[in-house]
């Protein structure tokens, strides 16, 4: 009743934070509209009430069928003690957190599901496309976890006090700047290091591999080198510099250089009027809702155009490195994971009952007639890569978990599906008749 008289005195204005501007920034562009629109907003309110009233009905109909089953078993309670109550007061862990929990939460399976209460109730969850009660218990699990976080208390550990290395800006790096040229091998160690050189100085140097890591991912001595080094220094666990800014050289392709925010501030004047170099704004994907910076094409200087386009491809090696060495959690889509596996000699699928094929228990293949057997591609590693990366993520992530997240899965030997790579919250089909326009709600 108060919105009467709409554009005759009165207006309706729709406020939201950025986030929510980028999911309706999606929508309006499905329909080819340059700008949000009223009906966007709606559009948008009805996917995401649809989307929660499913996520619910698994829970309201555990509840539904639990009180079902108590009014039954209440009218046993004068011939003695009815059984129905019971429930398992304990479970394994499989049962609990496995796979065979999700089999057993099906909605159809139990002695009253001929009782007409729990049939109207079932055949409300046919109506949302639910089958089981998965969602129920997880969420019980997320509010007992949080209880717990609230009664823990946290301890600071800061790292040790150290000397600030002084800046520089080497003759290499200028060079490199202006002309897109790198110099020789035996010329650049001055003023290069690969990337994964960093680690040497970090508790997972005793893991490293460094002939097997390709030295196209590079960094300067700058970012490399962040304090000045002691006699009694521990290493550079506390002291590794993120990955924001990166370079690429269009007269090298296949290499992108990662300088440290000083650098970038001391060479951007040049970096804008450059004709050989790109530098690109980077950052690693941590959670699952923030965006993909994979394709280095988000705040370019340069600014990209038909005169001046990207030199790295999207899907090129180096930036499957990039995303390891920066601590990124998530893949792009499943075709960077396989590859990503592939080039450290991970295999997660059935190994064929054939002699001399051995797979580590993290999933890694050590044997090159194994892996030639197994169809994998070339791996230069001779030994399984995965505890330096466990090391490296951990040091990224400064104590916080990741084993959720696609890349803990990878680390710690659980074999990842094209769905759980490549879920998305909606998937919109757009009707070619600008008239009648549906969409589709996928889960």
């Amino acid at each position: 009743m108060r919105m009467r008289k709409l554009r005759s005195g009165h207006s309706v204005i729709f406020c939201g934070p950025p986030e929510i501007d980028r999911e309706l920034r999606k929508v309006a562009a499905i329909h080819r509209r340059d700008r949000v629109e009223v009906r966007d907003v709606i559009h948008w309110s009805m996917q995401q009430t649809c989307y929660n009233t499913r996520k619910l009905v698994p829970i309201w109909a555990k509840q539904g069928i639990s009180y079902r089953q108590r009014s039954l078993a209440s009218k046993e309670i004068a011939s003695g003690f009815p059984e129905a109550l019971l429930e398992p007061e304990a479970k394994t862990l499989e049962q609990h957190y496995g796979f065979e929990r999700s089999q057993t939460a099906d909605f159809t399976t139990g002695p009253l599901v001929t009782d007409w209460a729990i049939k109207k109730i079932l055949g409300e969850c046919v109506k949302f496309g639910v089958k089981s009660s998965a969602g129920a218990p997880m969420l019980e699990e997320q509010e007992r976890e949080l209880c717990h976080e609230i009664e823990s208390e946290r301890e600071a550990q800061r790292p040790p006090p150290a000397e600030a290395r002084k800046h520089r800006v080497t003759t290499h790096l200028r060079t490199f700047i202006e002309t897109g040229q790198l110099p020789g091998l035996s010329l650049r160690q001055d003023a290069f290091l690969p990337a994964f050189d960093v680690l040497l100085k970090t508790a997972a140097a005793e893991h490293m591999q460094r002939g097997a890591w390709p030295q196209t991912l590079l960094v300067t001595t700058d970012f490399a080198n962040t304090v000045e080094a002691r006699k009694r220094d521990k290493g550079m666990d506390n002291y590794l510099m993120l990955v924001n800014w990166v370079v690429s050289s269009r007269a090298e392709p296949s290499v992108l250089v990662i300088l440290s925010p000083w650098e970038v501030n001391a060479l951007i004047s040049r970096i804008r009027v450059s004709q050989t170099v790109t530098l690109h704004m980077y950052a690693p994907r941590t959670t699952k809702a923030s965006p993909s910076y994979a394709k280095l094409d988000y705040y370019t200087l340069p600014p990209v155009s038909p005169d001046m386009p990207l030199s790295v491809s999207p899907h090129s090696s180096v930036i499957d490195l990039l995303g390891l060495f920066s601590g990124e959690l998530y893949f792009e889509d499943y075709a960077s994971y396989e590859r990503i596996c592939g080039f450290l000699g991970l295999y997660f699928k059935d190994v064929p009952a054939q002699r001399g094929i051995l797979v580590s228990p993290d999933g890694h293949v050590k044997s090159p007639d194994a892996r030639k057997i197994l169809g994998m591609p070339l791996s230069p590693f001779e030994k399984s890569p995965l505890p330096l990366l466990r090391i490296l993520i951990g040091l990224r992530r400064k104590g916080q978990s990741y084993l959720s997240t696609h890349v803990g899965c990878m680390l710690h030997g659980r074999q990842l599906r094209k769905e759980d790579v490549e879920e998305r919250l909606f998937s919109y089909v757009d009707d070619d008749d600008d008239d009648n326009d549906e969409e589709e709600l996928e889960e």
